[in-house]
Protein backbone atom coordinates (compact mmCIF):
# COMPACT_ATOMS: atom_id res chain seq x y z
CA UNK A 1 0.00 0.00 0.00
CA UNK A 2 0.60 3.52 -0.41
CA UNK A 3 3.47 5.04 2.35
CA UNK A 4 3.41 7.79 4.03
CA UNK A 5 6.02 10.68 3.75
CA UNK A 6 7.69 10.26 7.21
CA UNK A 7 10.73 11.94 8.50
CA UNK A 8 13.28 9.20 8.46
CA UNK A 9 15.02 7.69 11.18
CA UNK A 10 17.88 5.34 11.92
CA UNK A 11 18.95 2.66 14.60
CA UNK A 12 22.53 1.48 14.65
CA UNK A 13 22.74 -1.27 17.50
CA UNK A 14 26.78 -1.39 18.27
CA UNK A 15 28.40 -4.94 20.26
CA UNK A 16 29.58 -8.21 19.42
CA UNK A 17 27.26 -9.57 22.37
CA UNK A 18 24.40 -8.45 20.13
CA UNK A 19 25.66 -10.25 16.80
CA UNK A 20 26.36 -13.20 18.56
CA UNK A 21 23.17 -13.51 20.10
CA UNK A 22 24.37 -12.83 23.91
CA UNK A 23 22.30 -10.17 24.44
CA UNK A 24 18.93 -9.10 23.40
CA UNK A 25 18.36 -5.96 21.84
CA UNK A 26 15.49 -4.49 23.77
CA UNK A 27 16.99 -1.21 23.55
CA UNK A 28 15.80 -0.64 19.98
CA UNK A 29 12.48 -2.06 20.41
CA UNK A 30 11.59 0.38 22.87
CA UNK A 31 13.21 3.19 21.07
CA UNK A 32 11.04 2.26 18.05
CA UNK A 33 7.83 2.99 19.81
CA UNK A 34 9.51 6.05 21.38
CA UNK A 35 10.42 7.62 17.98
CA UNK A 36 7.00 6.55 16.57
CA UNK A 37 5.20 8.65 19.03
CA UNK A 38 7.40 11.80 18.74
CA UNK A 39 7.16 11.99 14.62
CA UNK A 40 10.29 9.71 13.84
CA UNK A 41 9.44 6.97 11.10
CA UNK A 42 12.32 4.62 11.35
CA UNK A 43 13.13 3.40 8.30
CA UNK A 44 16.63 1.02 9.05
CA UNK A 45 17.67 -0.93 11.94
CA UNK A 46 20.55 -2.55 12.24
CA UNK A 47 23.61 -4.12 14.38
CA UNK A 48 27.19 -4.29 13.72
CA UNK A 49 29.98 -5.32 15.64
CA UNK A 50 33.03 -3.44 17.62
CA UNK A 51 34.52 -2.90 14.55
CA UNK A 52 35.97 0.77 13.88
CA UNK A 53 35.74 0.06 9.89
CA UNK A 54 31.94 -1.62 10.22
CA UNK A 55 30.91 0.82 12.50
CA UNK A 56 32.33 3.59 10.11
CA UNK A 57 30.60 2.45 6.94
CA UNK A 58 26.96 2.02 9.14
CA UNK A 59 27.29 5.80 9.45
CA UNK A 60 28.30 6.83 6.37
CA UNK A 61 25.10 4.95 4.54
CA UNK A 62 22.79 6.26 7.37
CA UNK A 63 23.98 9.77 7.24
CA UNK A 64 23.05 9.38 3.40
CA UNK A 65 19.75 8.72 3.95
CA UNK A 66 18.53 9.30 7.37
CA UNK A 67 17.38 12.44 8.91
CA UNK A 68 18.03 11.37 12.77
CA UNK A 69 20.51 8.52 13.32
CA UNK A 70 20.72 7.01 16.69
CA UNK A 71 23.86 5.07 17.81
CA UNK A 72 23.62 2.59 21.08
CA UNK A 73 26.74 1.08 22.80
CA UNK A 74 30.14 1.08 22.76
CA UNK A 75 30.88 3.86 25.36
CA UNK A 76 32.00 2.42 28.43
CA UNK A 77 35.79 2.38 29.32
CA UNK A 78 36.74 -0.41 27.79
CA UNK A 79 39.36 -0.68 24.67
CA UNK A 80 36.50 -2.41 22.67
CA UNK A 81 34.20 1.07 23.32
CA UNK A 82 35.29 2.73 19.98
CA UNK A 83 31.50 4.25 18.88
CA UNK A 84 32.52 7.77 19.97
CA UNK A 85 35.92 7.57 18.46
CA UNK A 86 34.70 6.13 15.42
CA UNK A 87 31.90 8.64 14.89
CA UNK A 88 34.52 11.71 15.62
CA UNK A 89 36.74 10.30 13.02
CA UNK A 90 33.83 9.93 10.17
CA UNK A 91 32.86 13.78 10.99
CA UNK A 92 36.25 15.03 11.07
CA UNK A 93 35.65 16.05 14.63
CA UNK A 94 38.43 15.33 17.89
CA UNK A 95 37.18 14.40 21.13
CA UNK A 96 38.18 15.95 24.46
CA UNK A 97 37.60 15.35 28.11
CA UNK A 98 34.58 17.56 29.86
CA UNK A 99 35.82 19.25 32.99
CA UNK A 100 32.32 18.69 34.69
CA UNK A 101 32.30 15.01 33.65
CA UNK A 102 35.76 14.38 35.64
CA UNK A 103 34.34 16.11 38.09
CA UNK A 104 31.16 13.50 38.33
CA UNK A 105 33.33 10.52 38.01
CA UNK A 106 35.72 11.10 40.55
CA UNK A 107 32.73 12.33 43.41
CA UNK A 108 30.85 8.86 42.46
CA UNK A 109 34.34 7.04 42.46
CA UNK A 110 34.77 8.35 45.64
CA UNK A 111 31.86 7.60 47.56
CA UNK A 112 32.42 4.01 46.45
CA UNK A 113 35.98 4.25 48.68
CA UNK A 114 37.40 3.22 44.73
CA UNK A 115 40.22 4.13 42.96
CA UNK A 116 39.67 5.88 40.05
CA UNK A 117 41.63 4.20 37.17
CA UNK A 118 42.66 6.09 34.30
CA UNK A 119 40.65 4.02 31.40
CA UNK A 120 36.88 5.08 33.57
CA UNK A 121 38.31 8.50 32.18
CA UNK A 122 37.21 7.09 28.97
CA UNK A 123 33.61 7.96 29.71
CA UNK A 124 34.16 12.28 30.50
CA UNK A 125 35.44 12.72 26.90
CA UNK A 126 32.95 13.74 24.55
CA UNK A 127 32.94 15.06 20.26
CA UNK A 128 34.05 18.66 20.17
CA UNK A 129 30.53 20.68 19.33
CA UNK A 130 28.06 18.59 20.94
CA UNK A 131 25.34 18.67 23.25
CA UNK A 132 26.12 16.26 25.96
CA UNK A 133 22.71 14.38 27.46
CA UNK A 134 23.12 13.89 30.74
CA UNK A 135 22.79 10.62 31.92
CA UNK A 136 21.28 10.22 35.63
CA UNK A 137 21.61 6.52 36.64
CA UNK A 138 25.33 6.20 35.08
CA UNK A 139 28.80 7.68 34.27
CA UNK A 140 28.75 7.77 29.86
CA UNK A 141 26.96 10.10 28.77
CA UNK A 142 25.01 10.79 25.66
CA UNK A 143 25.28 13.29 22.82
CA UNK A 144 23.33 14.90 20.03
CA UNK A 145 25.66 16.04 17.64
CA UNK A 146 23.94 18.07 14.37
CA UNK A 147 25.33 18.51 10.89
CA UNK A 148 23.77 19.81 7.69
CA UNK A 149 22.11 17.36 7.05
CA UNK A 150 21.36 15.07 10.12
CA UNK A 151 20.72 14.86 14.01
CA UNK A 152 22.91 12.17 15.40
CA UNK A 153 22.61 10.81 18.98
CA UNK A 154 24.76 8.44 20.76
CA UNK A 155 23.84 6.28 23.97
CA UNK A 156 25.13 4.17 26.24
CA UNK A 157 24.08 0.14 25.69
CA UNK A 158 23.20 -0.35 29.53
CA UNK A 159 19.02 -0.50 29.21
CA UNK A 160 18.59 1.36 32.62
CA UNK A 161 21.01 4.30 31.21
CA UNK A 162 19.69 3.82 27.73
CA UNK A 163 15.82 4.94 28.60
CA UNK A 164 16.89 7.31 31.23
CA UNK A 165 18.23 9.66 28.72
CA UNK A 166 15.96 9.42 26.47
CA UNK A 167 13.38 9.93 28.22
CA UNK A 168 14.88 12.72 29.99
CA UNK A 169 15.76 14.40 26.70
CA UNK A 170 14.14 13.38 23.48
CA UNK A 171 11.14 15.66 23.97
CA UNK A 172 13.34 18.64 24.03
CA UNK A 173 15.47 17.60 21.03
CA UNK A 174 13.31 15.92 18.78
CA UNK A 175 10.87 18.50 17.39
CA UNK A 176 9.80 17.27 13.83
CA UNK A 177 6.64 18.98 14.23
CA UNK A 178 5.01 16.10 12.42
CA UNK A 179 2.01 13.72 14.53
CA UNK A 180 1.38 10.02 14.41
CA UNK A 181 -2.02 8.78 14.90
CA UNK A 182 -2.15 5.00 14.86
CA UNK A 183 -5.44 2.79 15.17
CA UNK A 184 -5.57 -0.99 15.31
CA UNK A 185 -7.97 -3.76 15.38
CA UNK A 186 -7.71 -7.64 15.12
CA UNK A 187 -9.30 -9.99 12.29
CA UNK A 188 -10.01 -13.16 12.78
CA UNK A 189 -10.81 -16.25 10.44
CA UNK A 190 -10.21 -14.43 7.27
CA UNK A 191 -6.46 -14.85 6.90
CA UNK A 192 -3.96 -12.02 5.88
CA UNK A 193 -4.59 -12.17 2.31
CA UNK A 194 -8.14 -12.04 2.38
CA UNK A 195 -8.14 -9.16 5.32
CA UNK A 196 -5.76 -6.86 2.97
CA UNK A 197 -8.00 -7.45 0.23
CA UNK A 198 -11.13 -5.96 1.99
CA UNK A 199 -8.87 -3.66 2.72
CA UNK A 200 -7.91 -2.57 -0.48
CA UNK A 201 -11.11 -2.84 -2.09
CA UNK A 202 -12.39 0.35 0.31
CA UNK A 203 -9.61 2.84 -1.15
CA UNK A 204 -8.71 4.56 2.09
CA UNK A 205 -5.28 5.18 2.02
CA UNK A 206 -2.88 8.14 0.41
CA UNK A 207 0.31 9.70 0.34
CA UNK A 208 -0.45 10.57 4.41
CA UNK A 209 -1.92 7.10 5.93
CA UNK A 210 -1.39 3.74 5.40
CA UNK A 211 -2.87 0.53 6.73
CA UNK A 212 -0.76 -2.81 7.16
CA UNK A 213 -1.70 -5.94 8.21
CA UNK A 214 0.64 -8.32 10.32
CA UNK A 215 -0.25 -12.07 10.27
CA UNK A 216 -0.20 -13.58 14.21
CA UNK A 217 -1.21 -16.69 15.29
CA UNK A 218 -4.42 -16.35 16.05
CA UNK A 219 -5.90 -13.55 13.77
CA UNK A 220 -4.56 -10.41 11.52
CA UNK A 221 -3.40 -7.24 13.04
CA UNK A 222 -4.48 -4.54 10.94
CA UNK A 223 -2.75 -0.83 11.94
CA UNK A 224 -3.71 2.24 10.52
CA UNK A 225 -0.99 5.22 10.53
CA UNK A 226 -2.08 8.48 9.59
CA UNK A 227 0.98 11.61 9.48
CA UNK A 228 1.12 14.87 9.17
CA UNK A 229 1.25 18.42 10.81
CA UNK A 230 -2.55 18.72 11.66
CA UNK A 231 -3.26 16.83 14.73
CA UNK A 232 -6.89 17.58 15.10
CA UNK A 233 -7.13 16.51 11.18
CA UNK A 234 -5.05 12.98 11.63
CA UNK A 235 -7.34 12.26 14.68
CA UNK A 236 -10.34 12.50 12.69
CA UNK A 237 -9.04 10.45 9.47
CA UNK A 238 -7.76 7.92 11.62
CA UNK A 239 -11.41 7.65 13.50
CA UNK A 240 -13.26 7.33 9.98
CA UNK A 241 -10.82 4.91 8.43
CA UNK A 242 -11.35 2.43 11.57
CA UNK A 243 -14.92 3.01 11.82
CA UNK A 244 -14.98 1.89 8.18
CA UNK A 245 -12.72 -1.31 8.75
CA UNK A 246 -15.11 -2.11 11.73
CA UNK A 247 -18.25 -1.91 9.58
CA UNK A 248 -16.22 -4.24 6.86
CA UNK A 249 -15.22 -6.84 9.16
CA UNK A 250 -18.12 -6.79 11.31
CA UNK A 251 -17.85 -10.39 13.43
CA UNK A 252 -14.50 -10.85 12.27
CA UNK A 253 -12.82 -8.55 14.77
CA UNK A 254 -11.99 -7.42 18.09
CA UNK A 255 -9.98 -4.47 19.40
CA UNK A 256 -6.69 -4.19 19.46
CA UNK A 257 -6.04 -3.88 23.18
CA UNK A 258 -7.42 -7.26 23.87
CA UNK A 259 -5.94 -11.07 23.39
CA UNK A 260 -9.09 -13.55 22.02
CA UNK A 261 -9.98 -14.62 25.15
CA UNK A 262 -10.49 -11.21 26.87
CA UNK A 263 -12.45 -10.18 23.81
CA UNK A 264 -14.58 -13.14 24.51
CA UNK A 265 -15.09 -12.34 27.92
CA UNK A 266 -15.96 -8.05 27.33
CA UNK A 267 -18.69 -9.51 24.94
CA UNK A 268 -20.32 -12.44 27.13
CA UNK A 269 -20.41 -9.53 30.05
CA UNK A 270 -21.54 -7.21 27.21
CA UNK A 271 -24.37 -9.66 26.49
CA UNK A 272 -25.30 -10.96 30.41
CA UNK A 273 -24.44 -14.35 28.76
CA UNK A 274 -22.98 -17.55 30.57
CA UNK A 275 -21.08 -20.09 29.05
CA UNK A 276 -19.70 -23.89 29.47
CA UNK A 277 -17.39 -26.21 28.19
CA UNK A 278 -16.83 -29.57 27.55
CA UNK A 279 -13.30 -30.69 26.29
CA UNK A 280 -11.95 -33.43 25.18
CA UNK A 281 -8.82 -33.65 23.45
CA UNK A 282 -7.89 -30.07 24.66
CA UNK A 283 -7.70 -31.20 27.83
CA UNK A 284 -8.76 -27.87 29.38
CA UNK A 285 -7.06 -25.54 27.63
CA UNK A 286 -9.99 -23.87 26.16
CA UNK A 287 -11.17 -22.99 29.52
CA UNK A 288 -8.17 -22.17 30.96
CA UNK A 289 -7.75 -19.46 28.76
CA UNK A 290 -11.46 -18.10 29.59
CA UNK A 291 -10.21 -18.27 33.33
CA UNK A 292 -7.08 -16.35 32.63
CA UNK A 293 -9.17 -13.40 32.34
CA UNK A 294 -10.50 -11.08 35.26
CA UNK A 295 -14.02 -11.49 35.81
CA UNK A 296 -14.02 -14.64 33.81
CA UNK A 297 -16.27 -15.76 37.08
CA UNK A 298 -19.37 -13.53 35.80
CA UNK A 299 -19.68 -15.20 32.63
CA UNK A 300 -18.03 -18.83 33.17
CA UNK A 301 -20.72 -21.53 34.25
CA UNK A 302 -18.96 -24.83 34.69
CA UNK A 303 -16.57 -26.81 32.36
CA UNK A 304 -15.87 -30.70 32.10
CA UNK A 305 -12.93 -32.10 30.93
CA UNK A 306 -14.32 -35.54 29.31
CA UNK A 307 -11.44 -37.13 27.95
CA UNK A 308 -12.31 -40.77 28.26
CA UNK A 309 -15.59 -42.45 26.39
CA UNK A 310 -17.10 -43.74 29.93
CA UNK A 311 -16.83 -39.67 31.09
CA UNK A 312 -19.09 -38.41 27.74
CA UNK A 313 -20.90 -41.49 28.25
CA UNK A 314 -21.34 -40.73 32.21
CA UNK A 315 -21.46 -37.05 32.51
CA UNK A 316 -22.33 -36.02 29.18
CA UNK A 317 -24.84 -38.18 28.34
CA UNK A 318 -23.36 -39.02 24.84
CA UNK A 319 -24.64 -42.23 23.56
CA UNK A 320 -22.65 -45.03 23.90
CA UNK A 321 -23.79 -46.28 20.26
CA UNK A 322 -22.54 -43.17 18.55
CA UNK A 323 -19.54 -43.37 19.74
CA UNK A 324 -19.29 -47.05 18.24
CA UNK A 325 -21.20 -45.97 14.77
CA UNK A 326 -19.27 -42.87 14.36
CA UNK A 327 -15.82 -43.03 16.71
CA UNK A 328 -15.82 -40.52 19.40
CA UNK A 329 -13.95 -38.12 16.66
CA UNK A 330 -17.00 -37.15 14.84
CA UNK A 331 -19.44 -34.25 14.22
CA UNK A 332 -22.43 -37.17 16.12
CA UNK A 333 -20.17 -36.66 19.15
CA UNK A 334 -19.50 -33.48 19.13
CA UNK A 335 -23.10 -32.51 18.91
CA UNK A 336 -23.92 -34.67 21.39
CA UNK A 337 -21.19 -33.48 23.75
CA UNK A 338 -22.78 -30.27 23.39
CA UNK A 339 -26.46 -30.65 23.97
CA UNK A 340 -25.65 -32.98 26.87
CA UNK A 341 -23.65 -30.41 28.43
CA UNK A 342 -26.88 -27.64 27.62
CA UNK A 343 -28.73 -29.84 29.71
CA UNK A 344 -26.24 -30.04 32.43
CA UNK A 345 -25.53 -26.30 32.77
CA UNK A 346 -28.37 -24.54 30.95
CA UNK A 347 -25.72 -22.08 30.13
CA UNK A 348 -26.29 -19.54 27.25
CA UNK A 349 -23.50 -20.55 25.08
CA UNK A 350 -22.35 -24.32 25.10
CA UNK A 351 -19.22 -25.32 23.49
CA UNK A 352 -17.92 -28.95 22.86
CA UNK A 353 -14.70 -30.63 21.40
CA UNK A 354 -13.51 -33.60 20.06
CA UNK A 355 -10.51 -34.47 17.90
CA UNK A 356 -7.56 -36.12 17.49
CA UNK A 357 -3.91 -34.25 18.40
CA UNK A 358 -1.78 -37.06 18.02
CA UNK A 359 0.95 -37.60 17.39
CA UNK A 360 0.23 -41.10 16.78
CA UNK A 361 -3.53 -41.60 15.71
CA UNK A 362 -5.77 -43.66 17.86
CA UNK A 363 -9.40 -43.31 16.54
CA UNK A 364 -9.13 -40.56 13.83
CA UNK A 365 -6.85 -39.06 11.17
CA UNK A 366 -4.26 -36.84 13.44
CA UNK A 367 -5.77 -33.42 13.37
CA UNK A 368 -8.87 -34.05 12.80
CA UNK A 369 -10.57 -32.09 14.82
CA UNK A 370 -15.01 -31.17 15.25
CA UNK A 371 -16.26 -28.67 17.72
CA UNK A 372 -20.14 -27.71 18.65
CA UNK A 373 -21.70 -24.60 19.68
CA UNK A 374 -25.43 -24.18 20.84
CA UNK A 375 -26.21 -20.32 21.15
CA UNK A 376 -29.48 -19.50 21.40
CA UNK A 377 -31.11 -22.29 21.11
CA UNK A 378 -29.36 -22.60 17.61
CA UNK A 379 -26.79 -25.34 16.85
CA UNK A 380 -23.36 -24.64 14.81
CA UNK A 381 -20.60 -27.30 13.94
CA UNK A 382 -17.43 -26.87 12.77
CA UNK A 383 -14.56 -29.70 11.08
CA UNK A 384 -10.94 -28.37 11.31
CA UNK A 385 -8.36 -30.16 9.80
CA UNK A 386 -4.89 -29.07 11.47
CA UNK A 387 -1.54 -29.59 10.91
CA UNK A 388 1.13 -29.96 13.63
CA UNK A 389 2.42 -31.52 16.69
CA UNK A 390 0.01 -32.42 19.57
CA UNK A 391 0.47 -28.86 21.30
CA UNK A 392 0.60 -26.97 18.11
CA UNK A 393 -2.67 -28.88 17.18
CA UNK A 394 -4.15 -28.43 20.43
CA UNK A 395 -3.48 -24.24 20.70
CA UNK A 396 -4.71 -24.04 17.23
CA UNK A 397 -7.92 -25.67 18.36
CA UNK A 398 -8.76 -23.37 20.96
CA UNK A 399 -7.69 -20.11 18.77
CA UNK A 400 -10.02 -21.32 16.50
CA UNK A 401 -12.84 -22.04 18.87
CA UNK A 402 -12.46 -18.52 20.27
CA UNK A 403 -12.43 -16.92 17.16
CA UNK A 404 -15.91 -18.91 16.03
CA UNK A 405 -17.19 -17.66 19.29
CA UNK A 406 -16.28 -14.08 18.55
CA UNK A 407 -17.63 -14.31 15.24
CA UNK A 408 -21.61 -15.51 16.35
CA UNK A 409 -21.57 -13.08 19.08
CA UNK A 410 -20.09 -10.28 16.76
CA UNK A 411 -23.46 -10.96 14.94
CA UNK A 412 -22.21 -12.40 11.70
CA UNK A 413 -23.05 -15.49 9.86
CA UNK A 414 -21.66 -18.28 12.06
CA UNK A 415 -21.16 -20.48 9.01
Amino acid sequence: MKTCNFVNGEIIAVGDEILRGDTLDTNSNYLLKKLFSLGVRVSYLSAVGDNREDISNALKKAMERSEYIFLSGGLGPTEDDITKETLAEVLGLKIKADEKLIEHLKKYYESLGRKLYYSALKQTYVIEGSKILNNSVGLAPGELIETDNNKIFILPGPPKEFKAIVEENFSNYINTKFFIEKRSLNCILLGEASTEKHIRKLNLTDENCQINTYAKSSHTEVDIICYGKNQNELKEKADNIYLKLRKEFKGYYFSDDENPSQALVRMLKENDYTISFAESMTGGLLVSQITSVSGASKVLKESFITYSDDAKIKILGVSAESIKNYKVVSPQVAKEMAYGLKNISHSDICVSVTGEAGPNPSVGKVGEVYIGIIYKDKFYDYCLNLLGNRKEIQRNSVDQILAYLIKILGGSDAN
